[in-house]
């Protein structure tokens, strides 16, 4: 396949096809901005705020912050992949101290 063949019978059909479907696009540049550095497999600061939008009485900025630190470095492997989709499914959860008495508590994720 010639270099740039991809691009457009791959890559712009399907941006147009997440546009369509609700998705907002980000530039490279605007994508690299919302990363801690050009390695980041996440967009951090979208990270962060989502955990405390969705978790309010439970997630605060610090925990936020520590999350998404150990969310970057699940285990580079199949089983790293399962780990990290299980939470964003909530399938997993996460030991919360204020919520002690009633169990664990499932962070949810996805909006």
């Amino acid at each position: 396949m010639p270099l740039g063949t991809e691009s457009i019978a791959v890559q712009r059909p399907f941006i147009g096809y997440a546009i369509e479907a609700g998705w907002t696009y980000l530039s490279p540049e605007d994508a690299l901005n919302l990363r801690r550095g050009i390695t980041s497999p996440i967009l951090d600061s979208v990270l962060i705020d989502q955990l405390q939008r969705l978790n309010p009485t439970t997630v605060d900025r610090q925990r936020a912050e520590d999350i998404t630190k150990k969310f970057v470095r699940v285990r580079p492997n199949i089983d790293g992949n399962l780990d990290a989709w299980e939470y964003l499914k909530g399938l997993k959860t996460v030991f919360v101290k204020a919520e002690r008495e009633i169990g664990e508590a499932a962070l949810f994720l996805l909006a």
